[in-house]
Protein backbone atom coordinates (compact mmCIF):
# COMPACT_ATOMS: atom_id res chain seq x y z
CA UNK A 1 0.00 0.00 0.00
CA UNK A 2 1.27 3.38 -0.96
CA UNK A 3 0.94 5.61 2.36
CA UNK A 4 1.05 9.57 2.40
CA UNK A 5 -0.02 12.15 4.38
CA UNK A 6 -1.57 15.48 3.78
CA UNK A 7 -1.44 18.67 5.64
CA UNK A 8 -4.92 20.75 5.31
CA UNK A 9 -4.51 24.78 6.49
CA UNK A 10 -7.06 27.01 7.00
CA UNK A 11 -7.23 29.94 4.58
CA UNK A 12 -9.82 32.48 4.25
CA UNK A 13 -12.73 30.33 5.21
CA UNK A 14 -11.76 27.53 3.38
CA UNK A 15 -9.30 24.67 3.74
CA UNK A 16 -5.92 24.17 1.71
CA UNK A 17 -3.46 21.17 1.10
CA UNK A 18 0.25 22.05 1.71
CA UNK A 19 1.32 21.14 -1.39
CA UNK A 20 -0.84 23.87 -2.91
CA UNK A 21 0.51 26.70 -0.62
CA UNK A 22 4.11 25.20 -1.64
CA UNK A 23 3.14 26.11 -5.37
CA UNK A 24 2.69 29.87 -4.44
CA UNK A 25 4.95 32.16 -2.61
CA UNK A 26 2.17 34.76 -2.41
CA UNK A 27 -0.46 32.31 -0.82
CA UNK A 28 2.57 30.98 1.54
CA UNK A 29 2.84 34.37 3.21
CA UNK A 30 -0.47 35.01 3.28
CA UNK A 31 -1.45 31.35 5.40
CA UNK A 32 1.89 31.37 7.22
CA UNK A 33 1.75 35.25 8.37
CA UNK A 34 0.59 34.29 11.86
CA UNK A 35 1.91 30.54 12.44
CA UNK A 36 1.01 30.44 15.88
CA UNK A 37 -2.75 31.15 14.45
CA UNK A 38 -2.60 28.15 12.02
CA UNK A 39 -5.65 25.60 12.36
CA UNK A 40 -5.49 22.73 10.09
CA UNK A 41 -5.51 18.75 9.88
CA UNK A 42 -3.20 15.55 9.31
CA UNK A 43 -5.08 13.76 6.45
CA UNK A 44 -3.57 10.03 5.86
CA UNK A 45 -3.71 8.93 2.35
CA UNK A 46 -3.70 5.28 1.17
CA UNK A 47 -3.29 4.41 -2.27
CA UNK A 48 -3.95 7.89 -3.65
CA UNK A 49 -7.21 8.47 -1.96
CA UNK A 50 -7.74 10.26 1.29
CA UNK A 51 -8.50 7.84 4.27
CA UNK A 52 -10.85 10.46 6.52
CA UNK A 53 -12.37 14.11 6.44
CA UNK A 54 -10.06 16.62 7.84
CA UNK A 55 -10.52 17.14 11.32
CA UNK A 56 -9.71 20.50 12.19
CA UNK A 57 -7.33 21.77 15.60
CA UNK A 58 -4.71 23.92 16.18
CA UNK A 59 -2.09 22.65 14.10
CA UNK A 60 0.98 23.41 15.22
CA UNK A 61 0.65 21.58 18.62
CA UNK A 62 -1.13 18.82 16.60
CA UNK A 63 1.95 18.17 14.85
CA UNK A 64 4.53 18.64 17.77
CA UNK A 65 2.50 15.86 19.42
CA UNK A 66 2.41 13.44 16.50
CA UNK A 67 6.30 14.11 16.25
CA UNK A 68 6.93 13.54 20.29
CA UNK A 69 5.31 10.00 19.45
CA UNK A 70 7.80 9.11 16.49
CA UNK A 71 10.49 7.69 18.60
CA UNK A 72 8.06 6.17 20.70
CA UNK A 73 6.71 4.29 18.31
CA UNK A 74 10.19 3.43 16.97
CA UNK A 75 10.48 1.96 20.29
CA UNK A 76 7.66 -0.20 19.44
CA UNK A 77 5.08 1.57 22.64
CA UNK A 78 1.06 2.42 21.11
CA UNK A 79 0.37 6.13 21.48
CA UNK A 80 -2.17 8.85 20.84
CA UNK A 81 -2.57 11.74 19.66
CA UNK A 82 -5.74 13.57 21.18
CA UNK A 83 -7.03 16.60 19.54
CA UNK A 84 -7.48 19.99 21.58
CA UNK A 85 -10.86 20.92 20.04
CA UNK A 86 -12.89 18.08 19.54
CA UNK A 87 -12.77 14.39 21.29
CA UNK A 88 -10.79 12.64 18.49
CA UNK A 89 -7.80 11.30 18.72
CA UNK A 90 -5.39 9.14 16.30
CA UNK A 91 -4.16 5.92 17.55
CA UNK A 92 -0.80 4.32 17.05
CA UNK A 93 -0.24 0.39 17.64
CA UNK A 94 2.38 -1.04 16.66
CA UNK A 95 2.29 -4.88 16.20
CA UNK A 96 6.11 -5.74 15.03
CA UNK A 97 7.63 -3.80 12.10
CA UNK A 98 3.95 -1.66 11.06
CA UNK A 99 1.95 0.96 12.94
CA UNK A 100 -1.99 0.73 12.88
CA UNK A 101 -3.17 3.67 12.16
CA UNK A 102 -6.62 4.88 13.19
CA UNK A 103 -8.52 7.76 13.70
CA UNK A 104 -11.44 7.61 16.58
CA UNK A 105 -14.06 9.77 18.41
CA UNK A 106 -14.16 8.86 22.48
CA UNK A 107 -12.51 9.88 25.36
CA UNK A 108 -8.47 8.91 26.15
CA UNK A 109 -8.11 5.46 24.80
CA UNK A 110 -11.90 4.28 24.33
CA UNK A 111 -13.30 4.25 21.24
CA UNK A 112 -16.49 5.08 21.11
CA UNK A 113 -16.45 5.35 17.16
CA UNK A 114 -14.18 5.01 14.41
CA UNK A 115 -13.97 8.02 11.74
CA UNK A 116 -10.74 5.98 10.01
CA UNK A 117 -10.36 2.16 11.03
CA UNK A 118 -7.31 1.21 11.20
CA UNK A 119 -5.04 0.29 8.67
CA UNK A 120 -1.20 -1.14 8.79
CA UNK A 121 1.75 1.18 7.24
CA UNK A 122 5.36 0.10 7.87
CA UNK A 123 6.54 1.80 10.39
CA UNK A 124 9.48 2.97 8.08
CA UNK A 125 7.05 4.17 5.80
CA UNK A 126 4.76 5.78 8.66
CA UNK A 127 7.40 7.38 10.82
CA UNK A 128 9.27 8.48 7.48
CA UNK A 129 5.95 10.56 5.81
CA UNK A 130 5.56 11.51 9.41
CA UNK A 131 9.28 13.88 9.48
CA UNK A 132 8.94 14.52 5.81
CA UNK A 133 5.58 16.36 5.89
CA UNK A 134 6.36 18.59 8.78
CA UNK A 135 9.82 19.44 7.53
CA UNK A 136 8.26 20.53 4.62
CA UNK A 137 5.79 22.77 6.46
CA UNK A 138 8.79 23.52 8.80
CA UNK A 139 10.63 24.88 5.38
CA UNK A 140 7.05 26.37 3.82
CA UNK A 141 7.11 28.57 7.46
CA UNK A 142 10.79 29.68 7.27
CA UNK A 143 10.83 30.54 3.57
CA UNK A 144 7.26 32.68 4.20
CA UNK A 145 8.03 34.02 7.51
CA UNK A 146 11.55 33.75 8.47
CA UNK A 147 11.66 35.36 11.70
CA UNK A 148 8.59 33.34 12.97
CA UNK A 149 11.36 30.68 13.02
CA UNK A 150 12.85 32.03 16.22
CA UNK A 151 9.85 34.54 17.65
CA UNK A 152 6.83 31.97 17.50
CA UNK A 153 7.35 29.76 20.33
CA UNK A 154 5.21 27.31 18.79
CA UNK A 155 7.51 26.79 15.32
CA UNK A 156 10.54 26.66 18.17
CA UNK A 157 8.87 23.37 19.74
CA UNK A 158 8.03 21.80 16.78
CA UNK A 159 11.44 22.37 15.03
CA UNK A 160 12.87 20.64 18.22
CA UNK A 161 10.01 17.58 17.92
CA UNK A 162 11.06 17.07 14.22
CA UNK A 163 14.39 16.65 15.29
CA UNK A 164 14.08 14.09 17.98
CA UNK A 165 12.01 12.43 15.34
CA UNK A 166 14.31 12.76 12.87
CA UNK A 167 17.02 10.86 15.15
CA UNK A 168 15.24 8.18 16.55
CA UNK A 169 14.42 7.45 12.61
CA UNK A 170 18.15 7.60 11.71
CA UNK A 171 18.96 5.61 14.53
CA UNK A 172 15.97 3.20 13.71
CA UNK A 173 17.06 2.84 10.24
CA UNK A 174 21.19 2.07 11.13
CA UNK A 175 19.69 -0.72 13.27
CA UNK A 176 17.81 -2.33 11.08
CA UNK A 177 20.62 -2.86 8.22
Amino acid sequence: MKFGLDIRLNHNDGSVALAEVGKSAELAQAVFAKPEDLEGSVVPVANGKTAMEPVDDPLLPLLESWMLKVPWLLQGDTETVYMKNSEHAFGFEVVNESVALSFYKGQGNEVDEYVMEPFNITLDAFCGESVTVVRQLLNLIKQANPASMQSVADVRTLQEATLEAERALKEYRLDRR
